[in-house]
């Protein structure tokens, strides 16, 4: 290709126009004549005969008299009338222009684009998991006017209960703002079904009739239920899901009438639901009516809180008055609730709440925390390259000014930086998405598909045109103070400065530290909210869950009524269960339990205590248990006895309560001998003496601050047909399931036992809404401190540049170095100062917001600002360091030459 740039040199007449300029106009006009040789060679011309008619067409004197013509009128404030500039013409011509100066400078380029992606990016993978939980509407027609309601009883340690069948049956018939009411049960439930030898577990619900109609939900083939087949009688039919249609019948066409074996009852099917239909984060494979008998139904089942209740909103109707139809129904019920005293004591209202803001309440604050952090860092990545872009721009002054001199307008200029800024930022909005790619992957290690709705997260087309939107406004953004500063001042005065020697405007110095303070600031903000949730999370991490988590095996069974329709059955299966594991070589202990902590599962209700009056009653859980449960936990014993087998047998009941709810009731004295029973009244003959205290434990989560305490029956008194096996093995659980598997087909061959898993696993899933915020917190904190050194750097950097002529003078009148030195690192202190100023009263603000996720640790730590604020002076004061030092350098000797 040929020299242009000699080319120029070698024919253009500049007399008058200082060094400087004449570089710059040198450097402008090779650029047009290097884009005209481009075009004509894509026009299919040979390279020697387009640099001929390059040569043949090129007119001098008239360029050269166009400049002087230009400077002249300029300089008399008397411009040409700018010229017509048609956008749609000329868009072509300006993207090549726009690409060519971005391939001119690539380590800037690189930069604005990795900068604009990573920001951009991190901001699209949360909002990926935002939009999917807790913005895009579920998958229901007008899920809007989807509710549910469930009973409330604040005083006893219960804010937030289920709904009951009573509930369920009053409401439909009584509340007119619901078009249509239905129930499922509060936690899935487990059926088993195959043949013998070869059983499996698979999840199964229990609905009322209109549970689908309420939903809006179609069946893809056959009916719903019937009224009469929520009777025990007429109850063994099912509705289907698509995939259990497809994996279990082969996609049969005429499944309808067909029956398959549940828990060794035959159930028909009798409807399939839809491809994708799924109900909220349940993994359900079918439904079966939601069947009672009159009992259930009584008044006295009113508060047996056993399942969800959703309802559809009436047309012209909203939440708010439901909620005053369900408190008018209460408080006319507790006329003739024989537990009307009990209920009042106990703080009872209903709650009428949205389906979905229901359904995602306990990560909403979270989520909306991450957003929030990422919409700082896009923030500071904005600010970073504003900064940039006018560091940029003022270098580029005097290539602008002369596009003008050569007969380019206002307006063409602006929209020439609006494509370059609006191109940079389209590049980076794409590379962006890569990275949301990646970053939603890291989610997925992270399990954040364990969240409400989590299944559903992906970098869907939504997010894609949400790349799009906020790439054009960041482009538009970034073009706003470049056209400023481009257009500021006037031609003459830009052509005839000498940019080596003289200084930045003051306007556009303070706006470039305006922006550096803001980046030092939002920094501080995300990196002490960092510290604070990475605090909070050690100090999790470092509770006891009250047992040993290591060696310790678990395993899950489902027990068929059909087969073991009492406990005394029941507590046979289980009895035989651990007694041949116990046999088995290197297994220490074992167990088992129906409420095993950190499990889908929370049985919890009123205790009546006696010697406890009504008021003072409070909620605890409840777990049955059997063999060597304590010992297979490694739970340690406080005082008294465990339970053992026997107990089981004998006449008088007995219990263990542990150190939460023995001190909730009898603090600072033994429990031992009390009696207690469950349910909201003290029955004599149904009392359990207290026997043992045991050490409590975190049921749900690690970070419960107020734990309910729990009671612990001999399962024959607190049956459930959902088990869960505890091993105490050094083995691994590969070489366990097996066994246990194996163990369990030869008692029973037509009982799976699945689910297993690490006690320490299923702490760490609970974790989920902890973990991740910790990583990706520490991620955006991380790219913040980055980019507050690049943005300090940059700023110094040129704030240098601009004033080598006065250092030169300066060092020339006898200046030390360290005098320039200290001059540079104060400007770069008072920036840091400004900043963390700013940024502590941003995190003061950032940790009240955060008061409800934090725990052992203070929304505002001393101890963390402080790391905090040492960590950004060490990173700021590591970008100054170069720059300052560069004008230090700056010889006597050197300036008087230069001078």
């Amino acid at each position: 290709m040929p020299d242009f740039r000699a080319f120029v040199k070698q024919n253009l007449d500049l007399t008058g126009v200082n060094g400087a300029n004449e570089a710059e106009i040198v450097e402008e006009l090779a650029l047009d004549f290097e884009e005209r040789y481009e075009r004509a060679l894509r026009e299919g011309m040979a390279p020697d005969e387009a640099w001929r008619e390059i040569q043949a067409r090129t007119d001098w004197s008239k360029i050269a008299s166009n400049i002087q013509l230009a400077l002249k009128r300029d300089a008399t404030r008397r411009p040409d009338p700018p010229k017509r500039y048609n956008p749609m013409w000329n868009l072509v011509s300006d993207v090549r222009h726009a690409a060519r100066m971005l391939r001119k400078t690539p380590t800037f380029t690189a930069v604005a684009i990795t900068t604009i992606a990573l920001c951009l990016g991190a901001n699209l993978t949360i909002f990926a998991v935002v939009d999917s939980i807790l913005i895009r509407p579920l998958p229901f027609p007008d899920a809007s006017r989807l509710v549910t309601t469930v009973n409330s009883y604040p005083r006893s340690g219960a804010p937030h209960g289920a709904a009951s069948l009573p509930n369920y049956y009053d409401y439909r018939e009584k509340i007119k703002a619901f078009a249509s009411t239905a129930i499922i049960t509060r936690l899935s439930e487990h059926a088993i079904i195959g043949v013998p030898g070869s059983p499996y577990r698979v999840v199964r619900d229990r609905v009322s009739p209109e549970f689908f109609t309420t939903l809006g939900v179609p069946l893809l083939m056959g009916r719903s239920f019937r009224d009469d087949e929520m009777d025990y009688a007429r109850s063994g039919v099912a509705i289907v899901t698509y995939e259990f249609w497809q994996n279990y019948f082969n996609a049969d066409p005429q499944v309808l009438g067909r029956k398959f074996q549940m828990d060794g009852v035959p159930m028909k099917v009798v409807g399939v639901l839809p491809r994708d239909f799924r109900f909220l984060s349940r993994k359900t494979q079918f439904y079966i009516p939601a069947a009672s008998d009159p009992a259930e139904r009584a008044i006295s089942e009113r508060h047996n809180n056993r399942f969800q209740l959703v309802a559809r909103l009436a047309p012209n109707t909203t939440a708010s008055t439901a909620r005053a139809q369900v408190a008018a129904l209460n408080a006319e019920q507790l006329k003739d609730d024989p537990f009307a005293a009990d209920l009042k004591a106990y703080g009872f209202f209903s709650i009428v709440s949205g389906l979905q803001e229901d359904h995602v309440e306990t990560v909403k604050p979270i989520l909306l925390l991450l957003q929030c952090g990422v919409l700082f860092l896009l923030v500071m990545g904005a600010v970073n390259l504003i900064n940039l872009l006018l560091i940029r721009a003022s270098g580029r002054a005097k290539e602008l000014a002369i596009r003008q001199s050569l007969g380019a307008s206002s307006g063409h200029v602006i929209s020439q930086v609006m494509i370059e800024t609006l191109l940079l930022a389209l590049l980076g909005g794409l590379c962006g998405l890569a990275v949301a790619a990646g970053g939603l992957r890291l989610l997925g290690i992270l399990s954040v598909q364990l969240l409400p709705l989590g299944s559903s997260i992906a970098l869907d087309g939504r997010v894609v045109l949400a790349a799009l939107v906020t790439a054009i406004v960041l482009g538009i953004l970034f073009a706003l103070p470049v056209a400023w500063f481009n257009l500021r001042g006037g031609l003459h005065h830009t052509m005839q400065s000498e940019s080596r020697g003289g200084t930045a405007n003051r306007a556009a110095q303070r706006l470039r530290h305006s922006f550096s303070i803001a980046q030092i600031a939002l920094a501080f903000v995300l990196l002490s909210g960092a510290g604070l949730l990475g605090a909070s999370l050690k100090h999790i991490l470092e509770t006891s869950p009250g047992f040993q988590t290591e060696q310790v095996i678990t395993g899950q069974l489902t027990l068929p009524y059909k087969r073991y329709p009492n406990e005394t059955q029941s507590l046979a299966l289980i009895e035989r269960v651990v007694r041949a594991m116990q046999t088995k070589p290197r297994v220490i202990s074992v167990g088992a339990s129906n409420m095993l902590p950190f499990r889908e599962s929370d049985d919890n209700g009123v205790t009546a205590v006696e010697g406890i009056s009504k008021e003072n009653s409070k909620v605890h859980y409840r777990n049955g248990v059997v063999g060597d449960y304590w010992q297979a936990m490694g739970i340690p014993l406080i005082e008294g006895r465990l339970l053992e087998d026997a107990d089981n047998q004998r006449a008088q009941r007995v219990c263990v309560v542990d150190h939460a709810f023995a001190e909730q009731y009898w603090p600072g004295k033994s429990a031992l001998g009390h009696r207690l029973n469950d349910g909201p009244v003290f029955k004599e003959n149904e009392a359990f003496r207290i026997v043992g205290v045991v050490a409590s434990v975190k049921q749900i989560e690690l970070d419960e601050k107020k734990p309910l305490g729990t009671v612990y029956y001999p399962y024959k008194y607190w049956p459930s047909p959902s088990v869960s096996i505890i091993v105490r093995t050094p083995l691994a659980i590969g070489a366990v399931a097996p066994t246990v598997r194996s163990t369990v087909l030869q008692i029973d061959p037509e009982l799976p036992i699945e689910k297993f898993a690490r006690m320490q696993d299923l702490i760490d899933d609970s974790l989920v809404t902890r973990r991740a915020p910790v990583v990706l917190a520490g991620v955006f904190a991380g790219f913040a401190l980055l980019l507050t050194a690049v943005g300090t750097y940059g700023v110094l950097a040129y704030a240098v540049t601009q004033r080598r002529r006065e250092i030169r003078v300066r060092m020339a009148l006898g200046a030390q170095p360290r005098q320039v030195l200290g001059q540079f690192l104060g400007l770069a202190a008072r920036l840091l100062l400004s900043g963390v100023g700013i940024g502590l009263l941003g995190t003061w603000a950032c940790g009240q917001a955060m008061r409800g996720l934090l725990f052992g640790v203070s929304p505002f730590n001393i101890g963390i600002l402080a790391a905090t604020g040492g960590l950004t002076v060490v990173v700021v004061l590591c970008a100054t360091l170069l720059p300052s030092r560069r004008a230090s350098l700056v010889s006597p000797a050197e300036a008087l030459h230069a001078e």
